[in-house]
């Protein structure tokens, strides 16, 4: 998916204030809404830190119980998403 992203990898990097390397992001065609129902299912939903029509930041998201709580961070690349966990 990483294909249909219009943007070189140092472009997409920062994009992301957190990215160091490129294979941290995984592309997704899932959208904000489907990140957002996801995190019902996770063991701490964590708190939506901000939301625009290219960008979502979640805070304190633990998938699953015992797992680091992170902040996910995802931005619409127009087909796909790039999602970074940190």
């Amino acid at each position: 998916m990483r294909n249909l992203v219009p943007l070189t990898d140092d472009q997409i990097e920062e994009a992301f204030d957190h990215a160091d390397y490129i294979e941290n992001v995984a592309f997704t065609r899932d959208t904000f809404d489907d990140f957002i129902a996801a995190r019902k299912g996770y063991a701490e939903a964590g708190k939506v830190k901000s939301k625009t029509d290219k960008e979502l930041v979640i805070d304190r998201v633990q998938p699953s119980k015992g797992d680091m709580r992170v902040t996910l961070h995802v931005i619409d690349f127009g087909e796909v998403r790039g999602a970074l966990k940190y």
